[in-house]
């Protein structure tokens, strides 16, 4: 297999917007409804002919700039809902969260311990690539330095490498409905998706491959899927991947890759065996470090180089890099975590069932429900206490938490009518 050649970056400003073509399937409503509000389409009216209007607290009105039109045509990232705490809550307080596929308890003590330290020399830049991180990482692993990248989270990643290998006139395929920030970082860097239906909520490889166009560069691959939690197997993905063309890069987005079972070798021989191929990963989830903000990736030398390329400078702060190799360390406390929770899903996935519900087998840290109500019974929870994750007509999420969190879930959801989806 030849080594892939990268796609040259999109120039500074364009005006290519968005493209997305949907095989057999059209795009598949935002998650939470129509919350995006009013679109705004074009580059608006000369700013020249505006003025300017200096208000009294300071700010300066009537100048809109000039947008490039993705970012006018793109809808920006919703997360999943935060209890609101606020006066005249609705529903019963405290309200249970289990819509962001959080890890229900804390970083572990070392983690915390070595952040608290790295914090004294917060007057400092931090190390710019991580490299006692990707050291860590290295030696868990078994792999090179040069074949590690730490990134803001596996999200942050996922941007740097669009970024590295998306323009216009460039095509991504990827299945749906699938992690919902792939087209918004496709449609920013001006490109066009490729979406491909999932076939009983899992990926159709065949179809995958068969999307693949002369203009694609790559195909994004969450594996688990989010939010269905469908898995491909060792030997599926292994097949997925060797029936790429060698210049398109498949970037395996696994984070949640500590709840399937699969071990670290198997993603290592992945990326060593395929040079065409991206593994990104988190300490947002198992290792219980969300609001750190950081991840890393695994690829050959030459892809890492562009992801380095792509880096903004200091993007993972020095507190997240310490309290991300502590928690690397800290295999016990992780192991811990990752057998309660996948004991608390099977749990969890075989209630739902017996109560009615549609449960896809999941090999992540949340349940996905196949309802077309999904709207509805979100709300019905909420005044339950309960915060889920929604997807319009589709489906809900819902995040394992600590057994109490699960119980009060199960107990909520009992007293409502099952509807199932397709």
């Amino acid at each position: 297999m030849h080594n892939p050649m990268p796609r040259p970056l999109p120039p500074p400003v364009t005006t290519a917007v968005l493209s997305v073509k949907c095989i057999e399937s059209p795009r598949s409503p935002h998650p939470d409804g129509d919350t995006s509000g009013p679109r705004v389409s074009g580059r608006g009216p000369d700013p020249s002919s505006l003025g300017s209007d200096h208000g009294g607290d300071g700010t300066v009105r009537g100048v809109t700039g000039r947008p490039r039109k993705p970012v006018l045509d793109a809808a920006a990232y919703v997360p999943g809902k935060s209890p609101d705490t606020g006066p005249g809550a609705p529903g019963p307080t405290p309200v249970i969260k289990l819509s962001s596929n959080e890890r229900n308890l804390p970083p572990s003590a070392a983690a915390l311990d070595a952040a608290t330290v790295a914090a004294e020399t917060a007057n400092r830049y931090p190390d710019n690539r991580s490299d006692r991180l990707r050291r860590a990482l290295a030696g868990e692993l078994g792999v090179g330095i040069d074949n590690l990248a730490v990134g803001c989270g596996s999200s942050g990643l996922l941007q740097q490498i669009v970024q590295a290998f998306v323009e216009p006139g460039v095509s991504v395929v990827y299945p749906w409905r699938s992690f919902e920030l792939y087209p918004i970082l496709v449609g920013l860097a001006g490109g066009s998706a490729i979406t491909v239906p999932l076939v009983e909520h899992g990926f159709d490889t065949a179809a995958i491959v068969a999307a693949v166009e002369d203009s694609t560069a790559l195909v994004l691959l969450a594996n688990p899927n989010n939010p269905t939690g469908t898995l491909l197997e060792k030997a599926e993905l292994e097949h997925l991947v060797e029936s790429l063309p060698d210049d398109v890069i498949a970037v395996v987005d696994a984070a949640y890759h500590e709840y399937t079972g699969q071990g670290e070798e198997m993603l290592v021989t992945l990326v060593s065996d395929h040079p065409n191929v991206i593994v990104t990963r988190t300490f947002s989830k198992a290792h219980g470090l969300a609001g750190m903000r950081v991840g890393w990736a695994l690829a050959s030398e030459e892809l890492i180089g562009y992801l380095h390329t792509t880096q903004l400078p200091f993007t993972v702060n020095s507190v997240a890099q310490a309290a991300a190799e502590a928690a690397l360390a800290d295999s016990s406390s992780l192991d811990r975590h990752v057998a309660e929770c996948v004991s608390e899903r099977e749990r969890v996935s075989a209630s739902l069932s017996d109560l009615g519900w549609n449960a896809v087998e999941s090999r992540a840290n949340f349940v996905w429900i196949d309802t077309p109500g999904a709207t509805d019974l979100a709300v019905e929870l909420e005044r339950r206490g309960v915060i889920i994750r929604p997807f319009a007509g589709e489906g809900i999420r819902v995040t394992i938490g600590s057994p109490e969190e699960n119980d009060a879930f199960l107990s909520a959801v009992s007293e409502l009518v099952p509807q199932t989806g397709t």
